[in-house]
Protein backbone atom coordinates (compact mmCIF):
# COMPACT_ATOMS: atom_id res chain seq x y z
CA UNK A 1 0.00 0.00 0.00
CA UNK A 2 2.60 2.44 0.43
CA UNK A 3 4.62 1.51 -2.78
CA UNK A 4 0.93 2.27 -4.07
CA UNK A 5 1.11 5.53 -2.52
CA UNK A 6 4.43 6.58 -3.76
CA UNK A 7 3.14 6.36 -7.48
CA UNK A 8 1.75 10.11 -6.51
CA UNK A 9 5.15 11.82 -7.04
CA UNK A 10 4.34 11.91 -10.70
CA UNK A 11 1.50 12.94 -10.68
CA UNK A 12 1.96 15.98 -8.28
CA UNK A 13 4.31 17.61 -10.29
CA UNK A 14 0.87 17.82 -13.11
CA UNK A 15 -0.97 18.83 -9.85
CA UNK A 16 1.48 22.18 -9.77
CA UNK A 17 1.58 22.73 -13.28
CA UNK A 18 -2.38 22.80 -13.25
CA UNK A 19 -2.92 24.71 -9.87
CA UNK A 20 -0.35 27.28 -9.90
CA UNK A 21 1.08 27.52 -13.58
CA UNK A 22 4.40 26.15 -12.86
CA UNK A 23 6.56 25.85 -15.51
CA UNK A 24 10.09 23.53 -16.54
CA UNK A 25 12.05 26.10 -14.58
CA UNK A 26 9.68 26.31 -11.69
CA UNK A 27 9.31 22.20 -11.64
CA UNK A 28 13.31 21.74 -12.30
CA UNK A 29 13.35 23.71 -8.58
CA UNK A 30 11.10 22.16 -7.41
CA UNK A 31 12.20 18.68 -7.92
CA UNK A 32 16.05 19.46 -7.49
CA UNK A 33 15.10 20.64 -3.58
CA UNK A 34 12.76 17.69 -2.84
CA UNK A 35 15.31 15.10 -3.75
CA UNK A 36 17.94 16.99 -1.90
CA UNK A 37 16.24 16.79 0.91
CA UNK A 38 15.14 13.63 0.10
CA UNK A 39 19.14 12.49 0.12
CA UNK A 40 20.29 14.72 2.96
CA UNK A 41 17.59 12.48 4.99
CA UNK A 42 18.64 9.17 3.74
CA UNK A 43 22.52 9.49 3.34
CA UNK A 44 22.84 11.54 6.97
CA UNK A 45 20.08 11.57 8.93
CA UNK A 46 18.87 8.09 8.87
CA UNK A 47 22.33 6.47 9.42
CA UNK A 48 22.77 8.75 12.31
CA UNK A 49 19.32 7.38 13.34
CA UNK A 50 19.96 3.50 13.15
CA UNK A 51 23.87 4.11 14.67
CA UNK A 52 22.95 5.66 17.56
CA UNK A 53 19.76 3.56 18.92
CA UNK A 54 19.27 0.14 17.17
CA UNK A 55 20.46 -2.34 19.47
CA UNK A 56 23.78 -4.05 18.37
CA UNK A 57 24.53 -7.46 20.00
CA UNK A 58 28.34 -7.72 21.50
CA UNK A 59 30.78 -9.19 19.79
CA UNK A 60 33.35 -11.87 21.36
CA UNK A 61 36.76 -11.81 21.74
CA UNK A 62 38.20 -15.23 19.97
CA UNK A 63 42.22 -15.37 20.98
CA UNK A 64 44.57 -18.15 19.65
CA UNK A 65 47.47 -19.44 21.23
CA UNK A 66 50.75 -17.91 19.72
CA UNK A 67 53.01 -20.22 18.39
CA UNK A 68 56.71 -20.42 19.78
CA UNK A 69 59.35 -19.61 17.81
CA UNK A 70 62.10 -22.22 16.28
CA UNK A 71 65.61 -21.10 14.99
CA UNK A 72 64.29 -22.08 11.51
CA UNK A 73 60.92 -19.94 11.62
CA UNK A 74 61.93 -16.79 9.81
CA UNK A 75 60.70 -13.30 11.03
CA UNK A 76 57.93 -13.42 8.85
CA UNK A 77 56.27 -16.77 9.46
CA UNK A 78 57.04 -15.90 13.03
CA UNK A 79 54.39 -12.98 12.67
CA UNK A 80 52.03 -15.02 11.14
CA UNK A 81 51.63 -17.42 13.60
CA UNK A 82 51.14 -14.99 16.51
CA UNK A 83 47.74 -14.33 16.18
CA UNK A 84 45.86 -10.90 17.30
CA UNK A 85 42.27 -10.73 19.58
CA UNK A 86 40.09 -10.18 16.99
CA UNK A 87 36.34 -9.29 17.89
CA UNK A 88 33.81 -12.12 15.89
CA UNK A 89 30.17 -11.26 14.59
CA UNK A 90 28.07 -13.32 17.12
CA UNK A 91 24.70 -15.22 16.08
CA UNK A 92 21.79 -12.86 17.15
CA UNK A 93 19.69 -14.64 19.79
CA UNK A 94 15.70 -14.84 20.10
CA UNK A 95 16.30 -11.48 22.74
CA UNK A 96 18.51 -9.51 20.66
CA UNK A 97 15.73 -9.58 17.07
CA UNK A 98 12.90 -9.06 19.13
CA UNK A 99 15.00 -5.92 20.19
CA UNK A 100 15.75 -5.18 16.31
CA UNK A 101 12.38 -6.09 15.26
CA UNK A 102 11.03 -3.60 17.87
CA UNK A 103 13.08 -0.63 16.82
CA UNK A 104 12.81 -1.35 13.15
CA UNK A 105 8.52 -1.88 13.80
CA UNK A 106 8.69 2.36 15.50
CA UNK A 107 10.77 3.83 12.99
CA UNK A 108 8.70 2.19 10.26
CA UNK A 109 5.52 3.49 11.84
CA UNK A 110 7.19 6.77 12.41
CA UNK A 111 8.12 7.50 8.36
CA UNK A 112 4.40 6.23 7.83
CA UNK A 113 3.01 8.66 9.78
CA UNK A 114 5.32 11.61 8.48
CA UNK A 115 4.29 10.28 4.80
CA UNK A 116 0.28 10.43 6.27
CA UNK A 117 1.02 13.74 7.68
CA UNK A 118 2.26 15.42 4.49
CA UNK A 119 -0.50 13.90 2.17
CA UNK A 120 -3.25 14.86 4.61
CA UNK A 121 -1.82 18.72 5.07
CA UNK A 122 -1.28 18.74 1.65
CA UNK A 123 -5.23 17.56 0.85
CA UNK A 124 -6.30 19.91 3.77
CA UNK A 125 -4.74 23.07 3.00
CA UNK A 126 -6.49 25.93 0.58
CA UNK A 127 -5.60 25.99 -2.67
CA UNK A 128 -5.54 30.14 -2.41
CA UNK A 129 -2.75 29.57 0.42
CA UNK A 130 0.39 29.91 -1.85
CA UNK A 131 2.66 27.21 -3.57
CA UNK A 132 4.80 28.01 -0.69
CA UNK A 133 2.66 25.56 1.66
CA UNK A 134 2.50 23.53 -1.23
CA UNK A 135 6.03 23.07 -1.36
CA UNK A 136 6.58 22.59 2.64
CA UNK A 137 3.73 20.36 2.70
CA UNK A 138 5.10 18.33 0.44
CA UNK A 139 8.69 18.65 0.95
CA UNK A 140 7.57 16.71 4.72
CA UNK A 141 7.25 13.28 2.96
CA UNK A 142 10.84 13.20 2.30
CA UNK A 143 10.98 12.29 5.96
CA UNK A 144 9.30 9.51 5.31
CA UNK A 145 11.47 7.82 2.99
CA UNK A 146 12.66 5.37 6.02
CA UNK A 147 9.85 3.03 4.98
CA UNK A 148 11.94 0.82 2.23
CA UNK A 149 14.98 0.70 4.43
CA UNK A 150 13.12 -0.12 8.04
CA UNK A 151 10.70 -2.46 5.57
CA UNK A 152 13.67 -4.54 4.61
CA UNK A 153 15.16 -4.70 7.93
CA UNK A 154 12.22 -6.10 10.11
CA UNK A 155 11.71 -8.78 7.23
CA UNK A 156 15.41 -9.96 7.53
CA UNK A 157 14.25 -9.83 11.03
CA UNK A 158 11.55 -12.10 10.56
CA UNK A 159 13.43 -14.72 8.31
CA UNK A 160 15.93 -15.26 11.00
CA UNK A 161 13.24 -15.62 13.54
CA UNK A 162 12.28 -18.23 11.45
CA UNK A 163 15.49 -19.99 11.01
CA UNK A 164 15.94 -19.99 14.68
CA UNK A 165 12.89 -21.06 15.52
CA UNK A 166 12.95 -24.46 12.77
CA UNK A 167 16.63 -25.15 14.29
CA UNK A 168 18.09 -24.45 10.76
CA UNK A 169 22.03 -23.35 11.37
CA UNK A 170 22.81 -23.28 7.48
CA UNK A 171 24.72 -20.10 6.48
CA UNK A 172 23.93 -21.20 2.94
CA UNK A 173 20.73 -21.30 3.56
CA UNK A 174 20.39 -17.69 5.45
CA UNK A 175 21.73 -16.31 2.00
CA UNK A 176 19.78 -18.01 -0.17
CA UNK A 177 16.91 -16.83 1.59
CA UNK A 178 17.85 -13.47 2.01
CA UNK A 179 18.48 -13.24 -1.62
CA UNK A 180 15.09 -14.68 -2.50
CA UNK A 181 13.24 -12.19 0.02
CA UNK A 182 15.20 -8.70 -1.34
CA UNK A 183 14.50 -10.05 -4.84
CA UNK A 184 10.87 -10.84 -3.89
CA UNK A 185 10.68 -6.98 -1.99
CA UNK A 186 12.28 -5.72 -5.60
CA UNK A 187 9.52 -7.10 -8.14
CA UNK A 188 7.02 -5.70 -5.26
CA UNK A 189 8.67 -2.16 -5.41
CA UNK A 190 8.91 -1.98 -9.11
CA UNK A 191 5.62 -2.90 -10.09
CA UNK A 192 3.66 -1.20 -7.04
CA UNK A 193 5.87 2.10 -7.39
CA UNK A 194 6.98 2.17 -11.18
CA UNK A 195 3.20 -0.15 -12.35
CA UNK A 196 0.07 0.74 -10.51
CA UNK A 197 0.98 3.56 -8.37
CA UNK A 198 0.89 5.77 -11.29
CA UNK A 199 -1.60 4.43 -13.28
CA UNK A 200 -3.63 4.76 -10.02
CA UNK A 201 -2.98 8.30 -9.37
CA UNK A 202 -3.05 9.40 -13.15
CA UNK A 203 -6.80 7.69 -13.10
CA UNK A 204 -7.95 9.58 -10.55
CA UNK A 205 -6.20 12.52 -11.37
CA UNK A 206 -7.50 12.76 -15.10
CA UNK A 207 -11.38 12.17 -13.45
CA UNK A 208 -11.28 14.75 -10.65
CA UNK A 209 -8.80 17.60 -11.95
CA UNK A 210 -11.88 19.90 -13.18
CA UNK A 211 -13.58 19.74 -9.89
CA UNK A 212 -11.20 18.64 -7.03
CA UNK A 213 -7.50 18.46 -7.75
CA UNK A 214 -6.67 17.62 -4.52
CA UNK A 215 -7.95 14.16 -5.05
CA UNK A 216 -4.90 12.39 -5.75
CA UNK A 217 -3.74 13.40 -1.83
CA UNK A 218 -6.85 12.59 -0.27
CA UNK A 219 -6.19 9.00 -1.81
CA UNK A 220 -2.57 8.76 -0.72
CA UNK A 221 -3.30 10.14 2.89
CA UNK A 222 -6.58 7.23 3.01
CA UNK A 223 -4.03 4.57 1.79
CA UNK A 224 -1.49 5.85 4.05
CA UNK A 225 -3.83 5.81 6.95
CA UNK A 226 -4.95 2.27 6.49
CA UNK A 227 -1.27 0.81 5.90
CA UNK A 228 -0.39 2.75 9.03
CA UNK A 229 -3.38 1.08 11.01
CA UNK A 230 -2.73 -2.58 9.85
CA UNK A 231 1.37 -1.87 10.83
CA UNK A 232 -0.13 -1.15 14.07
CA UNK A 233 -1.59 -4.44 14.40
CA UNK A 234 2.03 -6.13 13.54
CA UNK A 235 3.17 -7.63 16.79
CA UNK A 236 6.67 -9.54 17.11
CA UNK A 237 6.52 -12.79 18.67
CA UNK A 238 9.85 -13.75 19.31
CA UNK A 239 9.12 -12.34 23.05
CA UNK A 240 6.47 -14.15 23.38
CA UNK A 241 8.62 -17.12 22.19
CA UNK A 242 11.44 -16.18 24.28
CA UNK A 243 8.98 -15.89 27.35
CA UNK A 244 7.78 -19.29 26.74
CA UNK A 245 11.13 -20.79 26.52
CA UNK A 246 12.06 -19.07 29.90
CA UNK A 247 8.85 -20.64 31.08
CA UNK A 248 9.48 -24.00 29.98
CA UNK A 249 13.06 -23.70 32.02
CA UNK A 250 11.89 -23.03 34.90
CA UNK A 251 9.08 -25.58 35.06
CA UNK A 252 11.97 -28.14 33.81
CA UNK A 253 14.11 -26.87 36.74
CA UNK A 254 11.20 -26.89 39.46
CA UNK A 255 9.98 -30.28 37.65
CA UNK A 256 13.31 -31.84 37.82
CA UNK A 257 13.77 -30.97 41.46
CA UNK A 258 16.84 -30.02 44.28
CA UNK A 259 18.96 -31.96 45.99
CA UNK A 260 18.16 -32.22 49.64
CA UNK A 261 21.55 -33.59 50.73
CA UNK A 262 23.28 -31.14 52.62
CA UNK A 263 25.91 -29.30 50.78
CA UNK A 264 28.29 -27.24 53.38
CA UNK A 265 31.55 -26.87 52.47
CA UNK A 266 32.44 -25.11 55.80
CA UNK A 267 32.61 -28.28 57.91
CA UNK A 268 35.84 -30.10 57.85
CA UNK A 269 35.85 -33.27 56.36
CA UNK A 270 38.74 -34.14 58.69
CA UNK A 271 36.01 -33.63 61.66
CA UNK A 272 33.18 -34.69 60.47
CA UNK A 273 31.79 -38.31 60.99
CA UNK A 274 31.11 -41.02 57.88
CA UNK A 275 27.65 -40.84 59.04
CA UNK A 276 27.32 -36.79 58.95
CA UNK A 277 27.06 -36.96 55.06
CA UNK A 278 24.49 -39.21 55.07
CA UNK A 279 22.16 -36.92 56.92
CA UNK A 280 19.53 -34.93 54.94
CA UNK A 281 19.24 -31.44 55.82
CA UNK A 282 15.87 -30.39 57.18
CA UNK A 283 14.33 -27.42 55.51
Amino acid sequence: MFLLASGIFQIKYLYAGHVYQWGAEQLSYYITFVGGVRAVHLLFVMPHLISSFKPKPKPKSSQSVSVPASDHVDSASRAVSTAQTQPTKPKPTLAHLAKEMNFDLMLLRFSFFIECLSHTLVSLAPTTSGPGVFVGFTTLSCFGAGVIPAANSLALCIMQMQRQASGSTSTMDDQGGAGKLFGALASLQAVGQMILGPLLFGIVFSSTVGTFPKAIFATAAGITVTALALLCLLRPDVSLRLKQQQQRTRQEQLERGRSRISKDLTRSSAGSSPNDADVPLAR
